[in-house]
Order: C-alpha cells, then sequence, then structure tokens
C-alpha cells in the first residue's frame, strides 16, 4: 500500500473514490476546525454496494439516510 500526505486547505473539499483508504492525521491548528464528510449513493444503486457503504456510514455518524431517504439511528455510534 502506498501511503502519501496531503494537507487540507481551508475552504477547499477533497474526494476520495470507492475502495480508497484514508485517515486524518493528529496535529495542531491554530483554531477549533470542522471536518465534513458526506458519503454519497442514490435510491437506484444495488443492495450489494448499500450493504458495503452502510458499515463505514454507521461508524462515522450518530444518524443517517438510507436509501428510502428515512433517517435511521446509527447501531455503532452514540
Amino acid at each position: 500500500m502506498k501511503t502519501k500526505q496531503y494537507r487540507y486547505k481551508l475552504g477547499q473539499a477533497i474526494v476520495f473514490g470507492d475502495g480508497f483508504v484514508h485517515s486524518t492525521q493528529p496535529g495542531q491548528a491554530p483554531q477549533t476546525l470542522a471536518f465534513l464528510c458526506f458519503t454519497f449513493g442514490s435510491k437506484s444503486m444495488p443492495r450489494s454496494a448499500w450493504d458495503s457503504a452502510r458499515g463505514y456510514i454507521e461508524a462515522q455518524c450518530k444518524m443517517y439516510a438510507i436509501p428510502s431517504g428515512r433517517l435511521v439511528n446509527s447501531r455503532l455510534v452514540r
């Protein structure tokens, strides 16, 4: 596995494709920062794709939308 470092830039976004493994390195900032994370899908995505994404989404979010559009609470994050 090849490792690279990306420096986040205020006001800019970065997008990772499916299967890309990443983490945010610990560090210090001059003020409190918020990192927003979005996982995209669609109502028409195959069930296997949703099943794959759901575990990742549930591990990061207290609440998320399922393909029908209904909001559900994560079983993994409290």
